[in-house]
């Protein structure tokens, strides 16, 4: 009987608009040890496409907790249905009983693990999708990726508003199209992570406002309900009624 020897992806976490997290495994007969996670762009039978980011926790802990519980579960349920005899002592028969009862609920706990991303990170990572259609939140990357997409956000914004424009000032104008919303809120979303001062992060608030409102206007998605009540910036019907072009 051959072994099994090779490596395969598991561990999906945090899916937000088909872009997620998920840890290659090494395999010898059962998967063994994780060799990286990586953030997943698009995927097919047997290949990911993405890059590599720090080994992530939950990904590696779901997949762990579903792989071992499920083998466990069959493991148990078989040896209850053809291990076990007349003379199978009571205690043996509980230890197996609740082994099966407590392999069930680690598998369906590793369900949850895999839900998709909620809350204020789901917010977040829809907003970045639709500003550079990629949503991995910048604390996610490596320093490489991370200072290659900052840098082409800010050739962006020199290329829309000009280069000597304060950044910061331009979050306040009344006059931004949902393009430019998009392209600074990204921007102040990236800034933060490397330089988390006050002004930054008074910056990244007022445009994630104004960027989710608009969001919610235009398309009704209930995640932005709140951002939009919330919010106390108005809009031009021009930006109001605009589309974002990329």
């Amino acid at each position: 009987m051959s072994i099994i020897i090779g490596t395969f992806f598991t561990g999906k976490v945090s899916k937000v608009n088909n872009q997620w997290i998920e840890s290659k495994f090494f395999i010898l007969g059962i998967p063994w040890a994780p060799v990286s996670s990586m953030f997943v762009i698009n995927s097919s039978w047997g290949k990911r496409e993405g890059f590599d980011i720090p080994l992530n926790g939950k990904s590696v802990a779901q997949a762990y907790i579903r792989i071992y519980s499920l083998l466990a579960l069959i493991g148990l349920i078989l040896y209850k249905q053809l291990g076990m005899s007349y003379n199978t002592s009571i205690s043996e028969i509980l230890i197996i009983n609740s082994g099966i009862v407590l392999s069930g609920i680690l598998l369906s706990y590793s369900h949850i693990l895999k839900r998709n991303s909620d809350g204020k990170e789901k917010i977040e990572r829809k907003k970045l999708d639709l500003a550079i259609k990629m949503n991995a939140l910048p604390e996610w990357l490596p320093d490489p990726i991370y200072k290659n997409l900052f840098q082409k956000l800010n050739v962006e914004l020199i290329e829309s508003f000009g280069q000597n424009e304060d950044f910061h000032e331009l979050v306040k104008s009344r006059d931004l199209n949902p393009n430019q919303m998009s392209q600074l809120y990204a921007y102040f979303r990236y800034l933060v992570v490397k330089d988390n001062n006050r002004k930054n992060k008074d910056a990244l608030s007022k445009i994630s406002k104004r960027f989710g409102n608009w969001i919610f206007t235009q398309t009704g998605d209930l995640d932005f309900s709140q951002v939009g009540a919330n919010s106390t910036d108005d809009f031009s019907d021009d930006s109001i009624n605009s589309k974002i072009n990329f």
